[in-house]
């Protein structure tokens, strides 16, 4: 039978429990363990979330006052994990330490303005501002270092580079049916991971009309 693991949060309370699922041929829950002591990774939605809670906190927009930020829609927070370090909010609370940078404008390269010697602890349970730690006063650096395309001026782009041009006049040799490719004599599934980046599954080679699996993932 099919069957799917699963690492639950309860928002409510921050914790953890580790489930699996069956997907067939009856969908159930075979399993429900509570793992005491842990932290699942911060979601995504929580992410965005820690972002909004940060730049509408009060004490932050004081501390990015006194470093000459006050447009807060050019602030952008990345919430990283707080780690352990005997910090007393560690024990009871699910906590992120946010660390902030600055855009001159809409598509600047974020991370060439650090906000240094400014930290944001965030309880994720309760999606507040647990702390705000304003260590230092150091200026934000203000010159850019942008590399995409638009801020590349013409007269610095490269120009030793000759045309490549790939022509298929018959057309493509391989088929693509949602994540399923066929090439040649190879049928594979493509997917995709936030930690690997491009996944091959279920990798097989027809071998004279028959189908013979490969490597799974």
């Amino acid at each position: 039978p099919r069957a799917a693991f699963v690492i639950l949060l309860n928002s409510t309370d921050s914790l953890c429990y580790e489930l699996t699922v069956a997907l067939a041929p009856a969908k159930e829950v075979s399993s429900f363990t509570h793992i005491p002591g842990v932290q699942p990774s911060v979601t995504l939605t929580e992410f965005f979330e820690c972002e909004e809670t940060v730049k509408k906190d009060p004490r932050v927009q004081e501390a990015l006052a006194k470093r000459g930020v006050t447009n807060m829609e050019h602030v952008c927070v990345d919430p990283w994990s707080a780690g352990r370090y005997g910090d007393p909010l560690e024990k009871d609370h699910r906590i992120v330490r946010s660390l902030i940078w600055i855009r001159n404008e809409d598509g600047d390269n974020l991370y060439a303005h650090p906000v240094d010697g400014l930290a944001v602890v965030v309880d994720l349970a309760k999606m507040e501002v647990a702390r705000v730690d304003d260590m230092e006063n150091i200026p934000v650096p203000k010159e850019n270092w942008n590399y995409s395309s638009k801020y590349i001026k013409p007269e610095d782009r490269r120009k030793d580079l000759k045309p490549l041009d790939i022509i298929q006049p018959d057309g493509v040799s391989f088929q693509v049916d949602g994540w399923n490719v066929k090439w040649q004599k190879w049928d594979f599934r493509i997917g995709f991971t936030h930690r690997e980046g491009l996944v091959l599954y279920q990798l097989a080679y027809n071998d004279k009309d028959k189908r013979r699996p490969i490597i799974y993932r």
